[in-house]
């Protein structure tokens, strides 16, 4: 990792405080929650399955980012709606559900089930992650 670096009239301390979340995580985009393999699936048939999906699955295109903070963190999002977009996650999620084992009592318990909301919840046990 590289040393923080102070950034115009902000010191090397107040980048690092307000990039500590950012720097953790980095760049990414989250379309399955990670998950454990099932017990009937093996890589070989997730690798598999993910080759004919991107096959099979039609661009998806974003004209346009621009910067949002959501819980905290700066993304960069979608300038408006895009219903193209939310089929494309929605498929991803669904598809490869079948490749998802069960969450385990603590999984389960390290997402506090008890602050979820009911679709949360839901959600949770469902696909495995409460905010899908």
């Amino acid at each position: 990792t590289r040393p923080v670096e102070a950034v115009g009239e902000l010191s090397a301390a107040e980048v690092a405080f307000h990039t500590a979340s950012a720097r953790r995580y980095g760049f990414h985009a989250t379309l399955k929650a990670p998950f454990r393999l099932a017990p009937n699936e093996t890589e070989a048939s997730l690798r598999a399955a993910l080759d004919d999906f991107a096959e099979a699955t039609p661009v998806v295109t974003i004209p346009r980012l621009v910067v949002s903070q959501i819980d905290g963190f700066f993304t960069l999002v979608p300038e408006g709606p895009l219903p193209a977009l939310n089929r494309f996650a929605d498929d991803v999620v669904r598809d490869f559900d079948r490749f998802r084992a069960p969450l385990s009592e603590a999984e389960i318990e390290r997402r506090s089930p008890d602050s979820l909301k009911p679709a949360e919840f839901r959600n949770l046990c469902q696909w495995g992650y409460p905010y899908v």
